[in-house]
């Protein structure tokens, strides 16, 4: 295992405006993204995880995100995203809490479960480039800044004290 950071693809870079990615020699060798053309949900998939993977694959792929290799990373993700919905769901309708024979109090395993499959879909997600920062990063998602001063804002001068 290599220590330091991990190694940014080319098309992050590319995405992100880096004269890295020009620069990257490997570039031609790594799979070229299909823009525009979410690829059809594996068949042994669910019906709630096949609606997931075409609304993510679709998305993905309007910026070139997807490619032969991130497929089966997206496939884990929405896999592990209906699992994290119902373990929320058995949690929701069922105590944290759990009460062995003899009075001895513990947390329910799911709890457990759902945590650890957030955690799991918090980590594809920033690979994948699907939270704010991931999105930011690449340039996908700008944000409109809008500046609350300018037009509200009392006039500075009451807040500041004249000096004699």
């Amino acid at each position: 295992m290599k220590s330091g950071r991990r190694p940014t693809s080319t098309r992050v870079l590319d995405l992100r405006g880096s004269w890295r990615a020009k620069a990257n020699q490997l570039s031609q060798e790594r799979p070229a993204p299909a823009p525009n053309h979410a690829p059809p949900a594996p068949r042994w998939l669910g019906k709630q995880t096949r609606s997931y993977w075409k609304k993510f694959s679709q998305e993905l792929a309007q910026h070139g995100l997807i490619t032969p290799l991130t497929l089966e990373l997206l496939t884990r993700y929405c896999v592990a995203l209906v699992r994290w919905q119902e373990a929320q769901k058995y949690i929701e309708t069922h105590s944290v809490i759990c009460a062995t024979v003899t009075g001895y109090l513990y947390t329910h395993p799911y709890t457990r479960l759902a945590k650890e499959l957030g955690q799991e879909l918090t980590r594809l997600e920033q690979e994948m480039g699907m939270t704010p920062g991931a999105r930011k990063s690449l340039g996908l998602d700008p944000v409109q800044e809008k500046d609350t001063h300018a037009d509200d804002a009392p006039d500075k001068t009451r807040f500041f004290r004249k000096v004699k």
